[in-house]
């Protein structure tokens, strides 16, 4: 049996080269509502900081005080 391969970022994780929401208080998974590749998802990314626009159902770029990227995450 293959390993799997966990990459996380924030609450976005990457499961055996697919893509989902990971919950940390409860320990679940969901690929639901997600991009369906990584290629996908830096391609909506690339869009947003080019935009402004959402990446991944509304996350956000902004430019803090001392002009750094961050990330708006929708509540």
């Amino acid at each position: 049996m293959g390993r799997a391969v966990v990459i996380a970022v924030a609450s976005v994780v990457i499961v055996l080269g697919r893509i989902a929401q990971a919950q940390r208080e409860t320990g679940s998974v969901s690929f639901d509502h997600r991009p369906a590749t990584l290629t996908e998802l830096l391609e909506q990314t690339a869009t947003a900081l080019e935009t402004g626009g959402p990446v991944d159902g509304g996350y956000r770029p902004v430019v803090t005080g001392n002009r750094a990227l961050d990330w708006e995450f929708p509540c």
